[in-house]
């Protein structure tokens, strides 16, 4: 069924051009790429799409373009190390065309289908991606942290982030908000015993202390209390 924000038919004088648009196109996202700016070729594919739905343009064409681009793309950037996952991009570019509700939502699911196509091309970009929100994570640790706040930031799909960490890090963005808050808890509850388990809960990021001393619990075997007891009795008997 076509969207209210797709033509049907074109006008007889179209005059967009198809072919040079994907050669362009094509050519910029490449150069962007090879260069370890995947998050820019993203975007600049984004503005190119959304400039090309203001043309004549029917949705066919929307989908030929798009489609051809990501060929000529790959063609351009050559093969990868991850070659034998490649998927054809034919069908999930229809489905987008077809069952987006919004030309927002299109351009958005687009963004995320040429990410997660085309970050094997990009993994220099990709660690640089990653060691920026490491460092975000670590900063704010205090703070509410979800998997769908990163996505919000980057602008790219949460699937396509967990499989970044998983690559450089060795775990998901989340159990790595985890072992950092608990690392984080157990150098307090060692070195500043000034602060109660509450206040510390809150300067990792647990508003809620029984979930924190449960998450503590899973993480260590004991809970905070009891930890702290354990190295400061074991402080007392080494003096």
């Amino acid at each position: 069924m076509e969207n209210s924000w797709q033509r049907k038919h074109a006008p007889k004088q179209n005059s967009f051009d198809s072919y040079l648009f994907v050669k362009e196109t094509a050519g910029i996202l490449s150069a962007l790429i090879q260069q370890g700016s995947l998050y820019h070729a993203r975007t600049d594919f984004i503005d190119s799409i959304s400039v090309m739905l203001t043309k004549d343009i029917t949705q066919g064409d929307v989908e030929t373009v798009i489609i051809r681009t990501f060929r000529e793309l790959q063609q351009e950037l050559g093969s990868s190390d991850d070659q034998a996952e490649l998927i054809n991009p034919e069908l999930p570019i229809k489905k987008l065309v077809q069952l987006s509700p919004d030309k927002d939502a299109f351009l958005a699911g687009i963004g995320d289908l040429f990410s997660n196509y085309f970050c094997r091309y990009a993994k220099a970009d990709s660690r640089e991606l990653i060691h920026s929100l490491a460092g975000y994570l670590e900063e704010h640790l205090s703070h509410p942290l979800t998997l769908e706040m990163l996505s919000d930031r980057t602008g790219f799909e949460s699937s396509y982030i967990i499989r970044l960490f998983r690559r450089h890090i060795g775990t998901t963005p989340m159990k790595y908000v985890r072992d950092l808050r608990m690392e984080l808890a157990r150098k307090l509850l060692i070195h500043s015993p000034e602060l109660d388990i509450f206040k510390i809960g809150n300067m990792v990021g647990y508003d809620d202390q029984h979930y924190f001393s449960r998450i503590f619990r899973n993480t260590t075997g004991c809970t905070p209390s009891q930890y702290r007891r354990k190295h400061t009795e074991a402080a007392d008997s080494s003096n």
